[in-house]
Formats: structure tokens, C-alpha cells, sequence
């Protein structure tokens, strides 16, 4: 499977016009020495912050394996390791990697800059079915915490304003799962 991996990179080296062509081979490098390709089955390049440089990134075959996110900058690969299904806006540098699994909805949107992700906002709603309760969370502050009949959709109105103004506003928001290989 490493072998495809570079042979696919090769190519996608090959393809590029990019003035730093060197970018390719470094994700090559980084991806043989740090990562065992056999649990991703797509690639895709994405310009999530403003530079020349593309991320690569890859997708695994299931929840457990998520998602990879390589950047670089001044030659140094750094690495993200998100859920299966992020998403970005394109040249912001804003991520927005989601999670719902077993009684969570949680959210947490990323910076890229300058080759550094910076966690920037966490939100969180915690439910249960047993005795009906809800727990709203903005970087790990609790604003809301709801029981039985109180339990509504405008409960998380702040949790819906946080993402917005952090996320949403910037700009038209892109699957990483469909950007192009």
C-alpha cells in the first residue's frame, strides 16, 4: 500500500506547477516515516491556509482512522489528526472538525497558520435518554444544563452563535472528503 501511496504522490508531484517543488517530496518523506497508509483509502490536496503550499490529506477507511491533515511551512511538516468527515474554508485556514457519537455533539474549529493548528473554539452538547438532560459547553464552560420538559431546540443558541461567528461567517464551507486528489 506504500507503494501506491508514493506512486500516487509522484504523479500528483508531477502535475503540480507550484514554484516550491519540493512540498511533494516532503509529505512523501513524512507520510513513510510516520504513517501506516494501510488504514487510508483516499488522498486529496486542499489549500486550507493562504500560502502556495497545499495540504494533504488523508482519509481513513472508517471513525477509528479519521482523517490526517499534513501542512507545511518553511519546510516543516506538521500533522492534525481530525474526525472522518472535517471540513474548511478554502485560504482561511479555519477547520471544522465535528464529532456525534453516543450521546455527543461536539465541535471544535481549528486555525491554520503558519504551519501551526491552533484549537480556537470547542463546543459541546451532552445528552441522555435515561433521565432526559442536556449539558451545553463553550470551550469547556458551562452555559446551559437543561432537564426533562425544558429540553428544546432553542437551547443551543449560543453553542449555533459561537459557530457562526468563528466558522461559518468567513466563508463557504468545503467537505476535505470531496476536494480533489
Amino acid at each position: 500500500m506504500k507503494l501506491v501511496v508514493i506512486i500516487l504522490l509522484s504523479i500528483m508531484f508531477a502535475a503540480c506547477n507550484n514554484p516550491n517543488e519540493n512540498y511533494m517530496s516532503r509529505y512523501e518523506k513524512y507520510i513513510n516515516e510516520n504513517i501506516d497508509t494501510s488504514a487510508y483509502f483516499k488522498h486529496n490536496l486542499c489549500y486550507i491556509d493562504d500560502d502556495s503550499i497545499p495540504e494533504f490529506c488523508l482519509m481513513g477507511h472508517c471513525y477509528a482512522e479519521g482523517t490526517i491533515i499534513l501542512s507545511q511551512h518553511n519546510g516543516k511538516v506538521t500533522r492534525r489528526d481530525c474526525n472522518i468527515s472535517p471540513y474548511y474554508i478554502e485560504r482561511s485556514g479555519l477547520i471544522s472538525d465535528g464529532y456525534v457519537h453516543h450521546g455527543h455533539y461536539d465541535n471544535q474549529i481549528v486555525k491554520l497558520q503558519d504551519g501551526i493548528f491552533t484549537d480556537i473554539l470547542l463546543t459541546q452538547a451532552t445528552w441522555s435518554f435515561e433521565r432526559p438532560y442536556f449539558v451545553y459547553s463553550i470551550n469547556n464552560q458551562v452555559i446551559d444544563t437543561l432537564y426533562g420538559d425544558d429540553v428544546n431546540e432553542e437551547s443551543c443558541e449560543a453553542i449555533n452563535a459561537a459557530l457562526y461567528n468563528a466558522y461559518y461567517s468567513k466563508g463557504i464551507s468545503l467537505s476535505i472528503y470531496d476536494s480533489q486528489p
